[in-house]
């Protein structure tokens, strides 16, 4: 079957994750700094769920994944954007917003 773009590749469709928490806090950064001159780093709901689920509720990968009904893959994916966001963030002084 051809898709949209000519090749044979069928594409699959994003499937809904689960997200059990957000936070009410929707950005952090610095306080120094005016923030109309600062990058913006989004964190996405996904990958707060996976810090949140990794991190705070100290479960392992598997549970984790579990938790959200995502494949072991997916979820890694996820957490490493999430980390490398937050590390951005606070190695170079940005804003992370949610």
């Amino acid at each position: 079957m051809e898709n949209l773009f000519g090749g044979n590749k069928r594409w699959r469709p994003k499937k809904n994750k689960i997200v059990n928490k957000i936070s009410r806090i929707n950005s952090f950064g610095p306080l120094w700094v005016d923030t109309e001159y600062l990058w913006i780093i989004s964190l996405t709901k996904e990958e707060f769920e996976a810090i949140r689920l990794k991190n705070i509720e100290n479960y392992d990968i598997i549970e984790a994944w579990n938790k959200m009904w995502i494949w072991k893959s997916t979820f890694a994916n996820i957490y490493n954007s999430a980390i490398q966001k937050i590390s951005q963030a606070l190695v170079y002084g940005k804003i992370l917003e949610l």
